[in-house]
């Protein structure tokens, strides 16, 4: 029980219950391989809430923990059982979606970005989907073939929406 619990805590962020950068960067690797294996198709999202730190200036860190379980819980709600959310820094949040055509996956991605839109009440969310990427560079496939690895996708992903 108590070796559960540790190997919970390792992978799973503590103020949401979902899964943690490291375990995300596992699950996107393998995920990862498989595609370069099979040929089967994912869509990986990232969610960047703008000047969340406004949040919790202005109202208090309580106020920004609690924002940030409501929008995992209404997130979680919303994606594939399947499917990995995680919570990859203070307001930043990743989704993979495994097995997942564009079409899909783009509906999917601003389904969630319009519901965290709703909750904060003001535009500070900006989603970056690895398939947009077919729009502006030419095939998905490409995009896979040069991402070995997790940190290249982070790396292009954060670029891409300006993050840190």
């Amino acid at each position: 029980k108590r070796t559960q619990q540790l190997s919970y805590q390792a992978t799973h962020d503590t103020l949401t219950g979902l899964a943690n950068r490291s375990e995300f960067e596992l699950r996107l690797s393998e995920a990862l391989q498989r595609c370069r294996a099979t040929g089967e198709t994912m869509t990986l999202c990232y969610l960047d809430l703008d000047q969340f730190k406004v949040v919790n200036d202005t109202s208090g860190h309580a106020a920004g923990d609690e924002l940030l379980r409501h929008l995992a819980d209404q997130l979680k709600s919303m994606i594939r059982s399947g499917d990995t959310l995680a919570r990859l820094g203070g307001d930043e949040f990743g989704v993979l979606l495994e097995n997942c055509d564009l079409e899909f996956g783009l509906k999917l991605a601003e389904r969630l970005r319009q519901s965290v839109l709703a909750s904060l009440g003001w535009r500070l969310v900006r989603v970056w989907s690895a398939d947009w990427l077919r729009d502006r560079e030419g095939q998905v496939a490409r995009l896979h073939m040069r991402a070995h690895d997790p940190a290249t996708l982070f790396s292009s992903a954060t670029a891409s929406t300006g993050s840190r």
